[in-house]
């Protein structure tokens, strides 16, 4: 059915996420590839942009990670390759245009998005929300709010200066938000 102008799903239609990733740069990236190192492939990574890690792809930085020095666009190159052998989901071209989040829900962060092209409005549902774009980036509406911290499930990125601490921030934070869900899942099956 119809509100106002936004089309709603019903529920047979939800997309649910373990973790919905808002913001496909550096930061966001290693995130996301973290998680899916630890097997939390059920994660969807949502851009504004027309394309993933735009500021990857204009550095001359060289990154050294592993012992293995990358090019920005080599290791966009690595990021896209591993998104693709895990089935992680992205989304280019998403603006978030609302956070809710909903007491007592499995998924309890609902993400209301735009497609910059068509105009579609489609919600996604997350078990955790992190928000990895500076303030500049942001992929949001404008005067919109950002959602308030609930139980450890929201995660925001730090503010970082090189891409290289955003890549290491980002695999950081991906590995707790694994390593978190993880614990949730094994509680689940014992």
């Amino acid at each position: 059915f119809k509100t106002g102008q936004h089309t709603m799903q019903n529920a047979a239609e939800k997309k649910q996420f373990d973790c919905i990733v808002v913001g496909g740069g550096a930061f966001g990236l290693a995130a996301i590839s973290a998680m899916a190192d630890l097997g939390i492939t059920k994660s969807i990574l949502l851009e504004k942009k027309k394309q993933l890690g735009s500021a990857l792809q204009k550095s001359g930085e060289s990154i050294l990670l592993s012992g293995k020095a990358f090019t920005g666009e080599g290791l966009l190159k690595q990021f896209h390759t591993l998104l693709k052998i895990y089935a992680v989901q992205t989304a280019v071209g998403k603006e978030v245009l609302s956070f809710t989040y909903r007491e007592k829900e499995d998924y309890p962060y609902q993400v209301e998005v735009k497609n910059t092209e068509s105009g579609v409005i489609s919600c996604l549902y997350g078990k955790i929300l992190l928000l990895s774009f500076s303030k500049k980036e942001a992929p949001l509406s404008s005067g919109m709010a950002l959602p308030k911290e609930r139980k450890g499930s929201l995660y925001l990125a730090d503010q970082t200066q090189s891409i290289r601490e955003a890549l290491e921030a980002g695999g950081k934070v991906g590995r707790q938000i694994g390593e978190k869900l993880l614990s949730q899942k094994n509680k689940f099956y014992s």
